[in-house]
């Protein structure tokens, strides 16, 4: 049963902060296994939830998560996707034909997806910004975040106003020469290459977010996008800790 937890949900820390109808997909997953493998006379809340069964999977968050699934329990009952089994007893329950329907057309990999990211090495402003939209699959907005956050941080550390924003904050912050957060160990060639970084990343991936939907589905390029940005971070970072050295 641990085994299978870890398989099919994200890490814990994730889970604690998905809505219970999100937490619900996974859940529902996990009890359509219990089903395939013949576990019918387990799928109840209690057994679930044995502190051997969730120990190992949600650890010192054990309590909450229990929390968070029974929320998630108490949706698909409400919601008609799982109903009490009373040929074993009140307390017992069966997944409904709305329930396998709900199954199907739910995408269990984006919950797959979500243990790609990892949170724990990213800037932690950016991970707070991308994590909920990336776990729920909306890999657009969770690129757009990211390169938002670039944006602000670029703003923040140049100490350029709002008027000057986009493409055009990142000429200025690092013009070769010139601006705020430039090297100026670099060689102007190299100056020249990050400011063309920083500026064609906002072009290519912030600006196109903010006017259309790019309609992005592929969680990996997503994650590359967001370590994109994570390291725009980094480097803009650098820049300030060197201009106040």
């Amino acid at each position: 049963m641990t085994a299978q937890i870890s398989n099919i949900f994200p890490k814990v820390e994730i889970a604690l902060e998905l809505e219970p109808e999100e937490l619900a997909v996974p859940l529902l997953e996990l009890l359509s296994k219990m089903e395939e493998e013949g576990q019918n006379r387990q799928m109840h809340l209690g057994n679930i939830l044995l502190p051997q069964n969730l120990k190992e999977y949600a650890g010192k968050h054990f309590d909450a998560f229990c929390k968070v699934i029974t929320e998630a329990w108490m949706w698909l009952l409400h919601e008609g996707m799982v109903a009490p089994n009373y040929l074993l007893g009140s307390d017992w329950i069966f997944i409904t034909r709305r329930g396998h329907e709900f199954r199907e057309h739910s995408d269990i990999g984006k919950f797959k997806a979500a243990k790609m990211l990892p949170y724990e090495t990213l800037d932690p402003n950016l991970a707070a910004k991308v994590r909920p939209p990336f776990i729920r699959g909306d890999f657009d907005s969770a690129v757009l975040e990211a390169f938002k956050e670039v944006e602000i941080r670029v703003r923040n550390l140049s100490g350029l106003g709002a008027d000057v924003f986009g493409i055009n904050l990142m000429r200025k912050a690092f013009k070769p020469g010139e601006g705020l957060l430039i090297d100026d160990q670099q060689h102007p060639a190299e100056q020249q290459g990050i400011s063309d970084i920083f500026a064609g990343s906002i072009a290519s991936f912030k600006n196109p977010s903010s006017h259309r939907d790019v309609n992005r589905t592929d969680p990996v390029e997503a994650m590359e996008l967001i370590g994109l940005a994570d390291l725009l971070l980094r480097i803009a970072n650098r820049r300030k800790a060197k201009t106040e050295a």
